[in-house]
């Protein structure tokens, strides 16, 4: 834009009578926008610390007889060059092309109701590091006016009437760009969202209505209004948008009604969600509010698969470790619709039913399945150690198909019991605790000595067994204990003793403690029964 273009001679600073007069004749012509405020300054200080304090100021102005571009150096001026050490803040202004920049004063047209300003700003740290600060002088600025500054690194907003940006990090040589938004904002807002129906059919074009109004005290220039076909949460951007719709404008107070066509070519249940300004070039009140309705809106397609574990076999139920099994898996479509390909899972052992193909044993791949259809599933494993288990199997473990129910995917029900170690597993006891003396003196070493027997019905794996001093409940972990001492495998029926010495350090009364396989490396047929003596042993240190 010209530098003289429609422009008024003016003084220098452009006070007192002379911004009277001015604005006189800007409103005397027929056809103009009404300005909302005179002549004012916001000046934007950088200041940063290290072993002294630079700073520097650059102003944003609204003047009269300025336009949104160069206005010629004495109301637009020029930044001097950098310094060889210190902080510069500036406009930098590259679409002005040949014009000598940047620029420490930039001057706009006056603002017009419902209307507001941007100005993009730099700050550079030259040759210096420290914490940049950032303080704005907003005296000169109409209490009518928001004022919104947003960091263009971090996305941080701040309305700067009620927050001020926390002192930021600076390297040296580092440039970090802001927006500084003046005016009268708009605040964007997803009113109802509503379908002809909240269950159609895989394939159907559904029509999704919409109504976006402008609840803030400014106009909304052009935005962009998305639609999303399922989002877990709320979308914060247009990013993976299913549709989108443009308005031209939206004026404070209004509203208007956009419209999308979504199909759906999987049954199942869905939320569905609309954005405003999902690009965010509107500088709103909020920017927290512009998707809705705020639950999403939930539909439910119908004709949804519902796949299900029918039924679960083993070769052998108690094979012996090492030994290879066959598990064979039904899978069936209990659902009204067809389901897509997907993976079946199986598990060794899970205390519970599972809900993904996370520590899965196996998998096995089925074809589509039609309305009540079924496949079956094979696999084959193999237990290391004798123990009991529990097997599951679980359909579509990662989550490819979009069910009538996502719950019901695992069996069989309770799971399939395992046993492993020939006839049965192992089961480790406390068979025997002895004390070389019951009645110690105080920090008098005694000997412990516990028989570890295995009364289960299949071996187990080497273990360790642990001593507590004292404790007013039976162990059931290692933690805590006062020593410890490894066993050996032991075949069914067989024992193993292991000894402690240790002592008291005062008198008193005290239930000492053994415990087997208290880190739990063995899978037992009961793991309730590992601690002993029955009641503790007593000791009184006397």
């Amino acid at each position: 834009m010209s530098a003289t273009r429609g422009k008024v001679k003016r003084p220098s600073v452009c006070k007192g009578k002379s911004v009277v007069t001015l604005i006189a004749v800007l409103l005397s012509g027929a056809g103009t926008a009404v300005p909302v405020a005179a002549d004012w300054g916001l000046p934007v200080t950088a200041s940063v610390s290290t072993m002294q304090v630079y700073s520097d100021t650059a102003t944003a102005a609204v003047q009269t007889g300025a336009t949104d571009g160069f206005d010629g150096y004495s109301i637009d001026q020029p930044h001097a060059p950098a310094p060889p050490v210190g902080v510069r803040i500036y406009f930098p202004h590259p679409e002005w092309g040949a014009v000598a920049g940047p620029f420490q004063r930039d001057a706009r047209a006056q603002l017009v109701a419902g209307d507001y300003q941007t100005w993009g700003f730099e700050v550079e740290a030259v040759s210096t590091a420290g914490t940049m600060v950032l303080t704005f002088g907003l005296s000169e600025v109409p209490a009518t006016e928001t004022v919104i500054l947003r960091d263009l690194v971090t996305g941080q907003r701040y309305n700067l009437a009620v927050s001020q940006p926390e002192p930021m990090p600076f390297t040296a040589g580092q440039t970090r760009r802001f927006e500084l938004t003046v005016g009268r904002l708009p605040d964007l807002v997803v009113g109802d969202v509503s379908v002809p129906s909240p269950s159609p059919v895989p394939g159907q074009p559904l029509t999704v209505t919409a109504t976006v109004q402008n609840r803030g005290a400014g106009n909304a220039r052009a935005f962009g209004v998305y639609v999303y076909r399922h989002l877990v949460s709320p979308p914060a951007t247009n990013a993976g948008a299913s549709g989108a719709f443009g308005v031209g404008s939206l004026a404070a107070g209004q509203s208007t009604t956009v419209t999308f066509t979504v199909v759906y070519s999987t049954a199942g249940r869905y939320t569905l969600w609309v954005l405003a300004d999902g690009t965010n070039l509107i500088p709103e009140v909020s920017e927290a509010n512009n998707y809705g309705p705020g639950d999403g809106l939930q539909l439910v397609v119908s004709d949804a698969p519902d796949l299900v574990v029918s039924s679960v076999t083993a070769s052998k139920t108690s094979p012996n470790p090492g030994e290879t099994i066959t598990i064979s898996a039904t899978i069936k479509n209990q659902g009204t619709g067809p389901s897509n390909p997907c993976g079946v899972y199986v598990y060794r052992h899970l205390n519970v039913a599972p809900t993904s193909n996370a520590g899965a044993s196996g998998g096995f791949g089925i074809g589509a399945l039609t309305a009540c259809g079924s496949q079956t599933a094979t696999f084959s494993l193999s237990y290391s150690q004798a123990g009991a288990y529990t097997l599951w199997v679980l359909a579509d473990g990662s989550k490819l198909v979009t069910e009538s129910n996502e719950a019901n995917n695992a069996g069989p029900a309770g799971g399939l019991a395992i046993t492993v170690g020939g006839s049965g597993a192992p089961d480790l006891v406390v068979s025997g605790v002895v004390a070389s003396k019951t009645s110690p003196s105080p920090r008098e070493t005694i000997t412990v000595s516990a028989t570890i027997k295995n009364q289960g019905t299949g071996p187990s794996n080497p273990c360790g067994v642990y001593v507590y001093r004292h404790l007013n409940a039976a162990p059931t972990s290692n933690a805590g204990a006062s020593g410890g001492a490894g066993i050996g495998a032991l075949s069914a029926g067989a024992s193993q003793t292991v000894t402690f010495t240790l002592s008291y350090g005062q008198a008193g009364a005290y239930t000492l403690w053994v415990l087997a396989d208290g880190s739990k490396v063995v899978t037992e047929s009961d793991e309730s029964n590992n601690a002993g003596p029955a009641g503790g042993l007593k000791i009184t240190v006397r």
